[in-house]
């Protein structure tokens, strides 16, 4: 089972994918999402960094600030910037 996640910015989708964990900061702390998480919707801290995990391989991506909303079927995060780091 994966966690299918799109990446939005103000340019239109930037990233779409499956993965085995997202890891975030929103405004109330620390959040890391699995596949099957249930429904949630969060601030992101600005400025922050966002980690996407499939298999060993990681990746990290910084934004400036943004929302994460997790669905059933699709986690989204809308950002107003996304760069790799």
């Amino acid at each position: 089972m994966t966690l299918k996640v799109e990446v939005y910015t103000p340019e239109g989708k930037v990233l779409s994918g499956e993965f085995d964990g997202l890891f975030a900061v929103a405004e109330n702390g620390d959040v890391g999402i699995l596949p099957g998480h249930s429904p949630f919707l969060a601030p992101l801290r600005e400025n922050g960094k966002i980690r996407l995990k499939r298999g060993a391989s990681e990746r990290s991506y910084s934004y400036h600030s943004g929302l994460l909303e997790v669905r059933p079927e699709l986690t989204i995060l809308l950002l107003s910037t996304f760069s790799p780091l």
